[in-house]
């Protein structure tokens, strides 16, 4: 499965987290997420699942919009173990 974040801006309440991300992932690789405390990247991931709103950008799996996926059919391709 190929995941794709394009132009994705992540905000809680005025706060911007994160601006413009892009970023993708092909399939059958192995990627880290790298970065020091309170910088967005368990809210990134969050997003990437559907679990949390953006404010702006897109998620695609396997081309596909995220928002055109139900909940049954994203967790057939993902699964997520916070700390």
């Amino acid at each position: 499965m190929s995941i794709a974040l394009r132009h994705i801006t992540l905000a809680y309440g005025q706060r911007i987290l994160l601006r413009d991300v892009s970023a993708s992932v092909p399939p059958g690789s192995l990627t880290a997420l790298i970065g020091r405390n309170g910088t967005g990247k368990s809210t990134l991931l969050r997003t990437a699942m559907g679990l949390l709103s953006k404010q702006g950008g897109e998620v695609r799996f396997d081309g596909v919009e995220i928002s055109a996926l139900s909940a049954r059919e994203i967790a057939k391709k993902v699964a997520y173990l916070s700390q």
